[in-house]
């Protein structure tokens, strides 16, 4: 293979471990954020609902809209204390992919400057910051419509709780704190896709080899349109989109070297099957993996499958990197 190719191989292995470290922060945050779900829910039960009228309710509701913003202001932070500690690693892995591929020295940008150039970047057009305060706004909105809601109907404070916090009978994935969850997870999944992105790119600027960049999307059958048809096309260095394309993007960068052959572009299975066995069994897991080589089971039927939880410290030992 070309060293195109390796660059590309070692892309797509490592954003792997990308997609699980993303499993990680984002089971993190909603363990965080079950710890503001139990605070709202105690607070809804203490409500005063004898002979109440629909603006004392309101009154009453909002110390749990003061709630919300307050506990995504503490998320935000430890939030992005990660993603600052993900743009250095990021950095630092792409450095050091590219020693390893083509030689020579790649001296990688500061922590400093590495964050400051991801932070100076919106993603879906608003910065992280602003994302999550508009998520402990919409919390609280969509809290307090549904508590009008109910109130409006007639229903019981149990009934009305049942509401924000869903149905025993449907796994409780019924009711508004679910759709809270998945707007907070959503936001998180995209702000690690964007971080690794921009820090890929700013440590590739350190480069003279480096004057472009090539979108290497994960082809899938949950692949987006838009993902599916930038995958492999290069951008200047200084233009052009870069992922995250949509919420829960999964597409990442990779360098495209002046003067070397562009990288053979393969689907997700041709590049696969290039792998070593060992990578393959870390993709599927051994039991799926075996069934695949041996043609029993097509990839598709894969697709679907989350995989393990990593954790920054985990992702830094499988690479083997002491920073």
């Amino acid at each position: 293979m070309s060293k195109a190719d390796d660059l590309l191989d070692a892309t797509v292995r490592h954003q792997i471990g990308i997609l699980r470290l993303s499993n990680a922060t984002s089971a993190k945050m909603l363990a965080l954020l079950a710890r503001v779900e139990a605070d709202v829910l105690a607070q809804l039960r203490a409500l005063d609902m004898d002979g109440i009228t629909a603006r004392r309710l309101d009154r009453q509701l909002e110390a749990v809209r003061l709630l919300y913003r307050q506990e995504y202001d503490r998320l935000n932070g430890i939030l992005q204390a990660d993603l600052d500690d993900l743009a250095d690693y990021e950095a630092g892995f792409a450095a050091r992919q590219l020693r390893a591929t083509v030689g020579g020295a790649f001296d990688r940008p500061t922590r400093a400057v590495v964050v400051a150039a991801v932070n100076a970047r919106p993603f879906q057009g608003r910065f992280l910051s602003e994302w999550m305060a508009g998520l402990g706004e919409d919390n609280g909105r969509r809290v307090r419509d549904a508590m009008r809601i109910g109130f409006v109907e007639g229903e019981s404070l149990q009934q009305l709780i049942a509401r924000i916090r869903g149905t025993r009978a449907n796994g409780y994935r019924d009711g508004i704190l679910e759709i809270n969850r998945r707007a907070a997870e959503r936001i998180v999944r995209t702000s690690i896709n964007h971080t690794a992105a921009r820090a890929r790119e700013e440590a590739f600027r350190s480069s003279p080899l480096i004057s472009a960049v090539q979108w290497v999307s994960v082809l899938d059958s949950r692949t987006s349109v838009v993902c599916a048809g930038r995958d492999g096309e290069t951008y200047q260095i200084d233009s052009g989109p870069r992922p995250p394309a949509h919420f829960n993007c999964r597409s990442q960068i990779t360098a495209v070297l002046d003067g070397f052959p562009p990288a053979e572009r393969v689907t997700y299975e041709q590049w696969l099957k290039r792998q070593p066995t060992s990578v393959q069994n870390e993709v599927l897991g051994p039991s799926r993996a075996e069934l695949w080589r041996n043609g029993d089971v097509p990839l598709d039927r894969f697709v679907d499958r989350k995989g393990e939880m990593w954790t920054l410290d985990e992702l830094r030992r499988r690479e083997k990197v002491d920073i």
